[in-house]
């Protein structure tokens, strides 16, 4: 997954709710001695992590966000079932089956008498009936050209879609919600088994803990949008073509479906602050969908009687531009210019060759990255990056490490800048030297190449999606 996926897929709240932490933070630490201290959490499962962006630490914005699953549940009493099941003195109990025309959400808690935490695996859970559930999941596998009989014994893997970890740290029940696609049908029964739970330390506790959850579909709402309109970017005078297509208002969240038009494929919007009536709508994470051209994202439902305005920001340009830079190298280290400022290369060697770029003037770099080929005789050969040193950089020309992806998620208003590129050949000296038709002969890299700069580009326009007056 890419950088810009994940954050487009975090992005909640973020112009007022990051702006209290920066001064929450800036008043407490020195940029010098500031570390950003992040609560490392595993993310689990496929496609339906939830986070929410007012608290420090992930384990708060997961605490945090569980409440917004927790009042679908509330809101709509008549999909809660409480039904246990017991194995090994441990009950795991399905607490309520919520599906509509857009997603299906399955609340379940286990405990046992021992209080350990325990979840169900990501192998754990199977939809016994999901062929009759999912019908045309398994339409569109068989037009993917998979053999039929491979569909049809290995289906029960395929509707999978992930699970939301919903518990606070000082319970010992662990509460969770697992998001699976909407049910096929509008009404019937999900035949569902669970195989295996995991404990805190990752140990597989295999058991059977089966259930029958009766279900009714809820319809959707959907609003006919159908505008479109086509916006300069402040890039090249290039142009973005937005057509919004629907919003569906169902139980489990609501969806905008919109298509994205451009000339190039190296040009990337992000898209902030959606409202709906002047509310904030707060995107669900990893609620993003690309579905052929129709691109699709979810929120937690809306509750309006008359939508009467939609609107959203188009925050950010991500564009990746094609450079083609040539420096031979000759002795290492070596310094080359490029752009005023100095790019030393320094060479090391274990059982494959290793560059390290060090970029001395990266605060005033109006890129973030830049991506580099080597050359190698008279071949170029791929090279992989292995590590690199990154910065924020303020506007009033302070600048503090970034440790970690959420560093550069807190501080929006600051500007992202690599400082050093670690790379290294994906064969080894042998492995080149045995490789007959390059005719490579053992030595290092004889050229660089600076191929394409990774660049982000504030734009901060309002788009108006949807606009209806009710007189």
């Amino acid at each position: 997954m890419t950088e810009r996926k994940l954050k487009r897929m975090l992005k909640l709240e973020r112009k007022q709710i990051e702006k209290e932490i920066f001064q929450q933070k800036k008043n407490r630490f020195s940029f010098y001695r500031k570390r950003l201290v992040v609560l490392m959490v595993t993310i689990l499962m496929l496609s339906s992590v939830a986070f929410a962006y007012h608290q420090l630490t992930i384990s708060e914005w997961f605490s945090a966000e569980s409440l917004n699953y927790d009042q679908i549940l509330v809101r709509n009493p008549t999909y809660r079932l409480d039904m246990e099941a017991k194995d090994q003195d441990i009950v795991v109990t399905i607490e309520g089956f919520v599906t509509d025309e857009l997603n299906s959400y399955l609340y379940y808690s286990i405990e046992d008498e021992t209080g350990r935490r325990l979840r169900v695996s990501r192998d754990g859970i199977e939809i016994e009936n999901a062929d009759t559930l999912f019908k045309e999941l398994k339409s569109d596998l068989y037009e993917s050209m998979m053999p039929k009989e491979y569909v049809d014994e290995n289906f029960k893997s395929f509707y999978h879609a992930g699970s939301s970890t919903l518990a606070s740290e000082n319970i010992n029940v662990y509460r969770e919600v697992i998001r699976f696609d909407p049910v096929d049908v509008k009404s019937g029964t999900a035949e569902v088994m669970i195989t295996q739970l995991v404990d805190e330390n990752g140990d597989i506790i295999e058991g059977k803990w089966s259930y029958e959850l009766p279900f009714d579909r809820y319809a959707v709402e959907k609003i006919e949008i159908g505008k479109e309109q086509t916006i300069l970017l402040p890039y090249k005078d290039e142009e973005i073509t937005l057509k919004y297509l629907s919003l569906e208002k169902g139980i489990t969240a609501t969806r905008l479906s919109y298509t994205e038009t451009k000339d190039k494929d190296n040009l990337n919007i992000d898209y902030n602050n959606f409202l709906i009536n002047d509310e904030p709508m707060r995107e669900i994470f990893f609620g993003s969908d690309n579905q052929h051209e129709v691109i699709q994202i979810d929120f937690f439902p809306v509750e309006v009687k008359k939508i009467r305005k939609i609107t959203c920001e188009l925050e950010l340009l991500y564009v990746d531009e094609p450079v083609l830079e040539i420096y031979p190298l000759e002795d290492f280290p070596v310094e080359i210019e490029y752009k005023g400022e100095t790019l030393l290369i320094e060479e090391s060697f274990t059982d494959r060759y290793q560059y390290t770029i060090t970029d001395d003037g990266y605060k005033n770099r109006d890129f973030r990255r830049l991506d580099f080929e080597f050359k190698f005789g008279k071949y170029l050969f791929p090279m992989q990056p292995l590590d690199t040193e990154s910065y924020l950089v303020f506007e009033d020309g302070n600048e503090t490490n970034i440790v970690t992806f959420f560093d550069g998620m807190m501080y929006p208003e600051a500007e992202t800048r690599t400082k050093k590129y670690v790379l290294e050949t994906h064969f080894s000296n042998e492995e080149l030297k045995n490789m007959e038709h390059y005719e490579y002969n053992g030595e290092s890299a004889n050229q660089i190449r600076i191929r394409r700069e990774y660049k982000k580009i504030r734009v901060n326009q309002e788009i108006v999606i949807y606009s209806k007056w009710f007189w």
